[in-house]
């Protein structure tokens, strides 16, 4: 199988790039990535004495020396050498946009089995391979950018005599024209949830000094980091979709699966949830979002396997709901620690750190909303969530609806859920009338 997998690379990193896209039947980038994902299996399947018994893990070796050499040369590949025109048309009405944009989306796939190498191959540990992995990413957004300009106007010249209403006509005409979706669509983003554990561990979480060096070149490109988020978005829905699709069927593997998406999560608490002095602001409203994905994606699909899921979060904890419950409490101490630090700025919501702010502390109630909506019926901690949110809001300078509507929408489903009475729309509805006054000047209010 080494073998195998060695002679397909190395066809690839003689032939010159842009011939191997033409035509394929088979997704090129794809096969990089389940080639990349063996060669690491087997690294750590096999030392250094099974080498000299074994003569076929000779291949192994030279696989990697063969992804290492893909790697440095898809690095400095521009679109020139990788055979795209900028201006080329790149849309799905055309049968050459089809054509042209199912390219860039073989060879986006490359680039991210490429970097998903590099991340697993050292990223965290060696400068150098991280700035590889920034200039695979460069590329790669190179790429995007070809897809997201669509096609271009062919028409060129002046229109015709007749204005809006003829070229109304031709657009019916070319629509009528326009080839038929391809029957073949490769699937996006060759990038598996352990190495997006990883990198995210490096970006948010990683202290050891003699990492310090790479992480931060990593940390300190903002587009990487954004690119890095909406990948694990963008995963987290393609995999809802497809267990949506597949039901019971789509559940092979999820206790690997499972396995990738709690270190994801054990990441993301880390960071966004625990006390963390390094946290920074312009990274949590996209943890906070990523964090309540992850919970959903598992209470819609992996809810028989929930209670071990949320024990794997943490050794200390006896069931799910114990977790839960540190979840929340935790939950609740940060949100107060952001208030505070953010001093004024929460308060101003016209510049971009008050918006910022108040985005943040919405996702934090958001979050509780949806960790409560886990806890089984009636717990003793969400009557202290209930009591804790009730008193944010009585004190709560911040009236802002990205703050205060879930904050309120919380409170609501809290008191209906506990069944503590109508006393709080009570009291909403008295301080509502002392605001704007009665609507109705001829009804009278009972105390």
């Amino acid at each position: 199988m080494l073998l195998l997998l060695l002679k397909c690379c190395q066809t690839i990193l003689l032939l010159k790039v842009p011939k191997c896209f033409l035509y394929f039947q088979d997704p090129i980038g794809w096969f990089l990535h389940s080639t990349q994902l063996l060669v690491a299996k087997a690294e750590k399947m096999y030392n250094e004495d099974d080498f000299d018994s074994d003569p076929d893990l000779e291949a192994l070796t030279k696989l990697s020396q063969m992804l290492e050499s893909l790697t440095k040369k898809f690095s400095t590949m521009d679109l020139n050498d990788m055979n795209f025109e900028k201006n080329a048309d790149y849309g799905r009405n055309s049968t050459d946009g089809q054509v042209n944009a199912m390219r860039v989306e073989s060879m986006k796939n490359c680039y991210e089995a490429l970097m998903e190498y590099v991340i697993t191959h050292g990223a965290e540990k060696s400068d150098a391979k991280a700035r590889l992995l920034l200039a695979l990413h460069i590329r790669h957004e190179d790429l995007r950018s070809l897809v997201k300009s669509g096609p271009v106007n062919s028409g060129g010249g002046k229109g015709k005599k007749g204005g809006k209403k003829d070229a109304k006509m031709d657009d019916t005409i070319q629509k009528a024209k326009a080839p038929n979706a391809p029957d073949f669509l490769l699937t996006e983003h060759a990038f598996s949830f352990r190495s997006l554990a990883s990198i995210l561990h490096m970006i948010l979480v990683d202290r050891k000094p003699s990492h310090q060096a790479s992480v931060n070149t990593l940390r300190d490109s903002d587009k990487f980091v954004a690119y890095i988020f909406g990948l694990l978005q963008d995963k987290i829905k393609s995999l809802d979709k497809s267990l949506t699709l597949n039901g019971n069927s789509g559940l092979e593997g999820s206790d690997s699966t499972l396995g990738d998406l709690k270190k994801i999560v054990q990441v993301l608490v880390d960071y966004a949830v625990n006390a963390n002095p390094e946290t920074t602001m312009e990274l949590l409203l996209p943890s906070v979002e990523t964090l309540i994905s992850l919970i959903q994606l598992v209470s819609a699909h992996f809810e028989i396997k929930s209670e071990e899921f949320y024990k794997m979060l943490d050794t200390e904890v006896k069931s799910k709901n114990e977790m839960l419950e540190k979840l929340c409490i935790a939950t609740t101490e940060k949100l107060t620690f952001v208030q505070d630090s953010s001093g004024s700025s929460s308060q101003d919501d016209d510049d971009e750190d008050g918006q910022r702010i108040v985005k943040i502390l919405g996702g934090y109630f958001k979050l509780l909303d949806i960790l409560c909506l886990q806890a089984s019926q009636r717990q003793d901690f969400l009557k202290t969530v209930y009591d804790w949110v009730k008193q944010y809001l009585q004190k709560c300078s911040v009236s802002h609806s990205e703050t205060f509507k879930p904050a309120m929408e919380l409170l609501f489903k809290l008191t209906n859920r506990l069944k503590i009475g109508p006393n709080i729309y009570k009291e909403l509805a008295f301080k509502l009338r002392a605001e704007i006054g009665s609507v109705n000047e001829s009804s009278q209010v009972r105390n």
